[in-house]
């Protein structure tokens, strides 16, 4: 079920009409961050990487992260890969194995995640904010048919920086033409939602049954299906 933090109800009553809805893609569109995990791994494998090291990591940290950051983090933690392969090497490796699994395993859609997006596009402006790679952008929008409904992609390519840091976020607003407090986002990692925080924008946690860090969200729902009817409609202030 949906969960308002009493907290935060005070600050979502004041605040103005939504004019934006903006989507994280990888582990709140479609369930695919056991991908990245997996790229983790493989590289770890490849490199033959002590097990030790790759146990003492939280893979979770990486999910909503750009490759090259991920990249520069994993080879922080193991000097051998950083010594055989360098960063630019692991992040070439990371996203060629994201994308193959994309392709390969078509991972399914998060509950209601078509039907959202195409409610909101009835009474929002909507766009996409991703740290994967373009080609991944673009294959998952085509595959759940979205690419009528979305006025912006922003993909890892467009950003210098990484969430968490706010840069896309803001990217995308503007490029709506919408003040980032009338924009509400719909995020699943912690690093995402603490971009979308850290932009002043509101936020929906995408929790799908597992537990989230201190993220601040106004909103945490186990996925879609939970969202009333009218729920981008009444927000809009239309």
């Amino acid at each position: 079920c949906a969960v308002l933090r009493p907290r935060q109800r005070q600050r979502v009553s004041r605040s103005p009409p939504l004019q934006a809805a903006l989507f994280d893609m990888d582990g709140t569109l479609i369930d695919s961050e056991y991908l990245t995990d997996r790229a983790v791994r493989e590289v770890f494998a490849r490199y033959q990487v002590q097990a030790g090291v790759l146990e003492r990591l939280d893979l979770r940290a990486f999910h909503g992260v750009a490759w090259h950051r991920i990249a520069a983090l994993i080879c922080a933690a193991a000097p051998q890969l950083a010594a055989q392969a360098g960063a630019a090497v692991v992040q070439a490796e990371l996203q060629a194995s994201f994308h193959g699994g994309l392709l390969r395993d078509d991972p399914r859609e998060i509950p209601g995640a078509v039907a959202a997006v195409t409610a909101a596009a009835a009474h929002l402006a909507v766009g996409l904010v991703s740290s994967s790679d373009r080609a991944s952008v673009d294959h998952v929008v085509a595959r759940l048919g979205l690419g009528d409904l979305l006025r912006h992609r922003v993909c890892a390519e467009d950003c210098d920086r990484t969430k968490p840091d706010p840069e896309g976020y803001l990217r995308a607003a503007s490029l709506l033409g919408v003040p980032p407090e009338a924009c509400l986002v719909f995020e699943d990692s912690e690093a995402g939602l603490k971009a979308a925080r850290a932009a002043g924008m509101r936020t929906v946690a995408i929790a799908g049954g597992d537990p989230i860090g201190d993220t601040d969200a106004d909103q945490v729902i186990a996925d879609f299906t939970v969202l009333p009817p009218g729920f981008f409609r009444t927000r809009s202030g239309r």
